[in-house]
């Protein structure tokens, strides 16, 4: 009897000491996975949210290297949160207009920041369906931008918008600004511009925006309305906007 007791307190010890392959700490999403499907070349915003059983400090939100370059999330990092909480974050993927289409899939995981490869949580699965775009129009010679631009961003805000933009040669497709407010931003490669609007930008902001091909280019002129608070009905925390086909 010595000898079982003595086997079972050392199993127990070691228990303690071997943790779950997640974390000891848990938490819980709101959905058991998110799967958009989403043309090329344009954005798409989901939101999701998730409760932690015990507090944590310093936490990632992070999508793994197979999503990284096409999900961004809002917020990104937590210096704390509580215990029984729900928290939200919003999800933005953007997917080039260069991306092949099929399915992409992923999870996005939350990770303390200071051992990246402790994962606290069941990974939330994300399935990305990319749709192929319309046939090219007959008779264009030169590439189609076919995404419509945000109307309005606020004062401290991140506001993305993903060019969509169709082409007889997309593997040659290049994105830039021929005009733009200071601190905006376009991946050259992706179409995707960013820009988080500072005090003194409030007003109307004209920007233009290029796609160039092996063929000819498209542009693209709109106008930014940028408030200093956010206008009830015109915007959400994450300004975005993707296509108008």
């Amino acid at each position: 009897m010595r000898g079982l007791a003595l086997a079972c307190l050392v199993f127990l010890t070691l228990s303690a000491k071997i943790p779950n392959a997640y974390g000891q700490n848990t938490v819980s999403w709101s959905s058991k996975a998110l799967t958009p499907d989403i043309l090329q070349g344009t954005s798409n915003v989901s939101s999701i949210s998730f409760r932690a059983t015990a507090s944590l400090r310093n936490i990632d939100v992070v999508p793994v290297p197979a999503l990284a370059s096409f999900v961004e999330t809002f917020p990104s990092h937590f210096d704390s949160i509580k215990t029984n909480k729900d928290y939200r974050l919003t999800l933005l993927i953007s997917i080039p207009a260069t991306t092949a289409a099929g399915m992409y899939e992923g999870t996005l995981q939350i990770r303390r920041s200071t051992n990246p490869s402790s994962v606290i949580s069941l990974p939330l699965p994300i399935t990305i369906q990319v749709e192929a775009l319309p046939p090219f129009p007959e008779g264009v010679s030169g590439p189609l931008i076919v995404s419509s631009p945000p109307a309005a961003a606020v004062v401290g805000k991140p506001t993305r918008y993903q060019i969509g933009a169709s082409s007889t040669d997309p593997a040659s497709l290049a994105f830039s600004l021929s005009n733009a407010p200071t601190g905006m931003t376009v991946n050259g490669t992706t179409g995707l511009v960013k820009w988080t609007p500072g005090p003194d930008q409030v007003g109307d902001q004209q920007i233009t925006v290029v796609a160039r091909d092996s063929v000819g280019q498209a542009s693209q002129s709109f106008m930014l309305s940028v408030f200093g608070s956010r206008p009830a009905g015109r915007v959400n925390d994450l300004e975005t906007h993707s296509h108008g086909i």
